[in-house]
Parts: structure tokens; C-alpha cells; sequence
């Protein structure tokens, strides 16, 4: 069986080349990421109902493929394969037409959901896309610093090697009598402190922080430096980096903790969060006030009638559409004690995913807001125009 994969623009991009068969089934599954025991369990019992309401559907419509037997077929093989049950993410998204059954990994919560069309369900999937920010994470930590390129949920290990320690990097043998009596009068013709990490014998301030500026110019010669990057370490390393960091896009907000030599998945979440707050959500609020200048401004830059969206998506005229498929509640399958945005499916939005489509396969940007926040309280989907 093929596993699911991560979700890209190119990855839906073949998606929607290659399975142009009818109908089409979209199924949102809300999962627990990595789970085990009793989740395990609820995710497969949520999972087979979900298949059984899209089968339902399909016999509903009198459809006449093969695709309730390969939905069946599909079933069955999941619930069997109890390492895929292991390896979950915040949810799946599966698409299936006849001949073809593929499964994504999304990396957020969302509602329960199955829709059988003449086209996939994707309307949220586009803006999730849009929202694609790649940047950087970087252990700021004395041993085993490392740094993370991160897209989405997922952070993997950069392709830029540091330095594993202070030590190393700065040639200190802290065995030595010599060298820890120069790091010692380092130390005094400083400050003389010491940060006291682990138990064991700490370096000097002037060490340390040239230990930072070392890492910093590695990654300022080597990394993206357009892409932003977030610190995570102790509140006194991560301050300390930050005033010897030549870096031009270091995020204000940062992760608290103990990371060197850490796992990707160690950060993985926090880090996604971090994102959204300082850039995904920043972008969506200007998106919302833009809308309203336009509509002060210039009125027919803007669209809010269902049928005035379609006629602008279909001449490939809106540059932005608004959809309110999001919301944040603290009642998903992790009952997280914090609100968490989820994928949001209310009735009567299903002519929103053709148009969402149109617009995004013009190169246009599809923003996902709550339906609380859309400009126009009664509309489902909102547009500004480029002309």
C-alpha cells in the first residue's frame, strides 16, 4: 500500500492532471498524530464509517465504476496496516476516482468530512498551499547545535553543517590547565559569570558568544537568509544570540527549552504554531482589511455574490478569494486546552471548491478565514480583483 504523502502545490498540482475521472470522492479524516491504543482504535473506527457514507453515497447516485470496490479494497488494506495507523499526522485527506486513490497528510486539524462531486473538494487544500512558509529553526545551544528547514508541520535537519560545540570550534580542551585558566581570565575581563547548564563546567561569556557569531556566519553565508528564522534555546542563549546574530530575519517570538542535538519532531509542532502566529495570521488579516479597502475605495475591485466570484474566477480576474472553511475550537480528537485552527465544512459551500480551483489554478491566492471574520457576514466566499 502507498503511504500518504506531504502536501505541495506540486503534489496537488498531479493530483488534479491526473485523476480528471468522475466522480470524484474527497474524504477529510480528523487523526491522532502517531497514535497508538485506544486512538488508534478511534481513528480506524472513524476512518471505516467515512468509506462506508462515501460507498453509501456512491450506490446512492447509481454509479456504475469500479470505484465502491476500490474504496472497499482501500479499506480494508488500511485496516490492516497497523504501521500507517503509527505514522499519522493531524488528519488525512484521500481523493478518490476511478483508477486512482490518493492519500495526503495534512498538517492541521479538521472536521469529519465526505463529499462525492464532479470534482475533489479542495477549497481549504488551496489555501493551506497559499499558506506554505518555508523557514528555518536554529538550536542555539552550546552542544549539538543544529539547524532545521521547516515547511508546513514538517522540519528536517538543513542541509548546513555547524559546529558540534563550543569546544570544537573554538579549540578549547577544557581538560587543559592552560586553556581553562584562559577562559577563566576571558571570564573576568568580562563579566566572570557562568550559565550553569548541565552540572558541568561552563564556558566563558566571551567564548560563548563568539561561539554564536561563528554559527551565525555559517548560516548567514550558507542558508536562504530571505527565509525567517526562529530560535530555540534558553531564554539567556537565545537572547544572547540575537544581539550577536547578523541575521535579517529573525522571528520575535521564539521556542523556551533545551534543544541540542534535539529530534526535528521535538520542535515540529511549536515551531508550526510560531508560524502561523507571526506570519500566516498576519497575512490573513491583511487580506480581510485589503478587501474592505478596495470596497471603500474602488467598489468594483471586489466581489461578493456567489455568481459575480464564479464569472471574475472563470476570467481569471480575482487575485485573492476569501472562504470561511476555518475555525478554532478546543473540541478536536487531541481536546488540545488551547483553540486550535480546524478545517471547517458548513452546509451549502459546495459550489465553493470548483471556484476555489479556477482561481487557484489562475495563479490567484485562496485565504482561509473564519466565517466570523469574512468581510461580508452573509457570504461564504469573498474576492478581490486584479482589474
Amino acid at each position: 500500500m502507498e503511504y500518504p504523502i506531504v502536501l505541495s502545490k506540486q503534489a496537488i498540482t498531479d493530483l488534479l492532471k491526473q485523476t480528471s475521472n468522475t466522480p470524484a470522492v474527497t474524504i477529510y479524516l480528523p487523526t491522532h498524530r502517531a497514535a497508538t491504543g485506544p486512538h488508534t482504535t478511534e481513528d480506524q473506527i472513524r476512518c471505516k464509517n467515512l468509506f462506508r457514507k462515501a460507498n453509501d453515497i456512491l450506490a446512492q447516485r447509481g454509479d456504475s465504476s469500479n470505484l465502491t470496490s476500490e474504496l472497499s479494497t482501500q479499506l480494508s488494506s488500511l485496516l490492516e496496516d497497523q504501521e500507517f495507523w503509527s505514522l499519522t499526522s493531524e488528519g488525512l485527506l484521500l481523493c478518490a476516482a476511478p483508477g486512482s486513490i490518493q492519500m495526503f497528510y495534512l498538517p492541521i486539524d479538521t472536521e469529519s468530512y465526505v463529499a462525492v462531486d464532479e470534482t475533489f473538494h479542495l477549497a481549504p487544500i488551496f489555501s493551506l498551499i497559499s499558506d506554505v512558509q518555508d523557514y528555518y529553526v536554529l538550536a542555539v545551544a552550546q552542544h549539538e547545535p543544529a539547524l532545521y528547514s521547516g515547511s508546513l508541520n514538517t522540519l528536517k535537519l538543513a542541509d548546513i553543517t555547524l559546529p558540534p560545540s563550543v569546544e570544537a570550534a573554538l579549540n578549547i580542551d577544557e581538560q587543559s590547565p592552560g586553556e581553562h585558566q584562559r577562559s577563566t581570565e576571558r571570564s573576568n575581563s568580562s563579566s566572570g559569570a557562568y550559565n550553569g547548564r548541565g552540572g558541568s563546567k561552563d564556558l566563558a561569556d566571551d567564548d560563548r558568544r563568539h561561539f554564536w557569531r561563528l554559527l551565525d556566519n555559517l548560516i548567514n553565508s550558507q542558508a536562504d537568509t530571505k527565509l525567517p528564522l526562529l530560535l530555540a534555546g534558553t531564554v539567556s542563549e537565545v537572547a544572547e544570540y540575537r544581539v550577536a546574530s547578523r541575521y535579517p530575519r529573525i522571528l520575535e517570538h521564539s521556542i523556551a527549552g533545551s534543544y541540542g542535538g534535539a529530534e526535528p519532531k521535538a520542535l515540529a509542532a511549536e515551531a508550526a504554531e510560531i508560524i502561523r502566529q507571526d506570519l500566516i495570521e498576519p497575512f490573513r488579516q491583511q487580506t480581510v482589511s485589503e478587501y474592505h479597502r478596495l470596497k471603500g475605495e474602488k467598489p468594483d475591485r471586489v466581489a461578493h455574490e456567489l455568481a459575480a466570484v464564479r464569472e471574475a474566477a472563470t476570467t481569471g480576474r480575482v487575485g485573492s478569494l476569501l472562504i470561511g472553511m476555518l475555525r478554532y475550537t478546543t473540541d478536536t480528537v487531541r481536546d488540545s486546552r488551547v483553540p486550535l485552527p480546524v478545517l471547517s465544512f458548513p452546509d451549502g459551500q459546495a459550489a465553493l471548491h470548483m471556484i476555489a480551483q479556477t482561481v487557484w489554478q489562475a495563479a490567484g491566492r485562496v485565504v482561509n478565514v473564519e466565517q466570523a471574520v469574512m468581510p461580508e457576514a452573509a457570504a461564504s466566499s469573498v474576492a478581490t480583483l486584479r482589474y
